[in-house]
């Protein structure tokens, strides 16, 4: 409790990231947090290191930002330490060095952090989900039978429901409102009767204020907007299936177990609801990003209005977006780079393009005609360079604009002892002269 409570007060968070931190700070120390003797363990490195480090962390395979999440747990129950004035000075300073030790590993594992990061999200930016994905979950067979419950249950109020019906009409209106709305699972986990009820009704939509959320201090309450339809069936649960519930609950939340308590697992209800409707693999988060690169592709005006809906910043979106443009924006850089860099690309018009077109229209000389095998089915490669010999340019970009310069009053019709006179006046010129062999037909 010493714990929970310096979380909860010292740093003013919510109680379920105190919890975190206390359940962190547990798996760290390999023991239960009882007893003074504890605060030894706290502070002993080799402990640490043995017991989570090259321990608990390999056992169950957590990844460097996990790693790192508890090694801040860790320093925050240091902080707390420092700060209380029943710790004498020569601990402050043991907690001091303990500090700085546990900062130096959490720089460690930065880079592998930063690293994973990027691998997640390019893994997300290959499963992006498009709105095809999106509209096979209404007929779908999940769908269809959740539907089918909604309906008996609005002609038969005094129907009996069964924990799996409940289950899967709960499942089912959680996942149709997160996919209108693309809201974090935890605004989901905070509606309650009274917030549905006290709807307010805009443009034919019903939007639901939600003021317990992640978010909250900065976005303020989030908002759920619904069809009247999706409203309609809400309401029905509420005021048919809830009452139900074999467990005497006092709770006001709109969406919770069959045994009466929260659904803390939101986020995997709506994967399992999708899995079952044929969309393998779609997280909340995964949807909300997909949204997002959708919203700011086809509708980058919308993208304010967005952020409100979903509840983040719109520079969140952004960085998100700006991996899932870049793949177009790479193709777009590779071919301009290609158009200027190599020779074999197309060049921009000029007075002497078309020497370039008649040359790759010319017959390949004998010397480097292929023979009849060599252009047989059975070898392709040689038939790939033969094309490449006869797209061979005469000229570079630079070339083209030096003879161009040069000759410019002559090219028409001059003779070619003016064009070569003209050429040898410049380095550029004779460069080219050295190069190639010009002959007057």
């Amino acid at each position: 409790m010493g714990l929970f409570f310096f979380v909860a007060h010292e740093k003013a968070v919510d109680a379920k990231t105190a919890q975190q931190h206390v359940r962190q700070i547990k798996n760290v120390i390999g023991q239960p947090l009882d007893g003074n003797h504890r605060a030894d363990l706290l502070l002993d490195k080799g402990h640490i290191l043995d017991t989570f480090l090259d321990g608990y962390a390999v056992q169950r395979q957590y990844q460097p930002g996990t790693i790192r999440s508890h090694l801040t747990s860790l320093c925050h129950l240091y902080d707390f330490w420092l700060l209380t004035s029943a710790c004498p000075d020569h601990r402050k300073h043991q907690v001091t060095l303990m500090k700085q030790t546990i900062k130096r590993w959490m720089t460690s594992y930065r880079k592998n952090a930063n690293q994973r990061k990027l691998e997640k999200l390019d893994k997300d930016l290959q499963k992006i989900i498009t709105p095809d994905d999106v509209c096979k979950f209404s007929p779908s067979q999940t769908a269809r039978d959740a539907l089918k419950i909604l309906g008996a249950a609005s002609q038969n109020t005094e129907r009996d429901i069964t924990k799996q019906e409940y289950t899967m009409v709960r499942d089912y209106l959680l996942s149709a409102t997160i996919l209108r709305n693309a809201n974090r699972p935890g605004v989901l986990a905070s509606v309650t009767i009274r917030a549905l009820k006290e709807a307010k009704i805009i443009n034919d939509h019903f939007v639901l204020s939600i003021p317990c959320h992640k978010t909250s201090s900065v976005h303020r309450p989030a908002k759920l907007v619904l069809t009247k339809l999706l409203h309609t069936w809400l309401m029905l649960f509420v005021s048919t299936f809830l009452p139900q519930i074999p467990a005497a609950c006092e709770s006001d939340l709109v969406f919770r177990s069959w045994n009466g308590e929260p659904v803390d697992n939101i986020g995997r209800c709506f994967q399992a609801t999708l899995k079952k409707a044929g969309l393998h693999d779609i997280t909340c988060t995964l949807f909300r990003k997909s949204a997002v690169s959708t919203v700011h592709q086809h509708c980058p005006t919308e993208k304010a209005n967005l952020a409100d809906l979903i509840g983040h910043r719109q520079k969140t979106a952004t960085r998100w977006y700006r991996i899932v443009d870049k793949e177009q924006t790479s193709v777009h850089a590779a071919a301009k780079m290609a158009e200027v860099m190599n020779n074999d690309e197309a060049v921009s018009h000029s007075p002497m393009t078309d020497v370039n077109a008649s040359y790759e229209q010319e017959e390949v000389p004998d010397t480097v005609r292929p023979t009849d095998s060599s252009t047989s089915v059975g070898c392709p490669e040689n038939t790939e360079s033969v094309a490449l010999i006869q797209r061979k340019k005469m000229f570079t970009d630079n070339e083209i604009r030096m003879i161009t310069k040069c000759c410019s009053d002559i090219i028409d019709g001059g003779t070619m002892k003016r064009i070569v006179l003209a050429l040898s006046r410049h380095e550029d010129g004779v460069r080219i002269l050295k190069h190639y062999t010009i002959v007057q037909r």
